[in-house]
């Protein structure tokens, strides 16, 4: 059984269930929850008006994760960068078994379905990363790199015939819906 922990702040219940729910639809998986009231201030750079990325998933390992929690994905309401990038709708930790997805940029130009579509996608993309898959050039495979939110849309939610059996490999089997045909 992987045990899974979201990682939660300032996102409605709705979109919580929603992720829990496609999670579910992998074997052997069970999803726990934990809403956080804060993030640390020092993770905020002033001049960016942007948290960094890759410190909030060292700060969620050290400070959030718990004994027996196999995998943390952070879901964000805030706008994030890890450097050289000016922006990142999600960053995976794999050392650290953590990822995180940032909700400000997805929620640009869409209604909830449309966020709730991105972050799928995005939530899948960084699992990848944590189950060790790597970019994609197949454009509409979920683990293909996003340089906007019209590559994000581009994409589907599904893995690629070589992803998709290399997840099943490290023990993360979804429904056969997420695989593309």
């Amino acid at each position: 059984m992987i045990k899974i922990m979201l990682v939660i702040y300032g996102v409605e219940k709705q979109t919580v269930d929603f992720v829990a729910s496609f999670l579910k639809d992998a074997r052997n998986v069970e999803v726990q929850e934990r809403e956080i009231k804060e993030i640390p201030y020092d993770l905020f750079n002033d001049k960016r008006g942007q948290y960094r990325g890759d410190f909030i998933n060292q700060w969620i390992y050290k400070n959030l994760k718990k004994k027996g929690t196999d995998i943390v994905i952070g879901i964000l309401d805030v706008d994030a960068y890890v450097p050289p990038l000016n922006f990142i709708f999600g960053v995976a930790s794999p050392k650290l078994k953590v990822c995180t997805v940032y909700l400000a940029r997805l929620k640009i130009g869409v209604d909830i379905y449309g966020l709730l579509s991105r972050l799928k996608k995005e939530v899948l993309h960084e699992l990848g990363h944590l189950f060790g898959l790597h970019h994609c050039l197949n454009k509409l495979c979920v683990m293909a790199f996003s340089n906007s939110i019209y590559d994000v849309d581009r994409k589907t939610y599904k893995f690629c015939g070589s992803h998709y059996s290399r997840l099943a490999m490290g023990g993360l089997e979804f429904k056969s819906k997420y695989k593309l045909i």
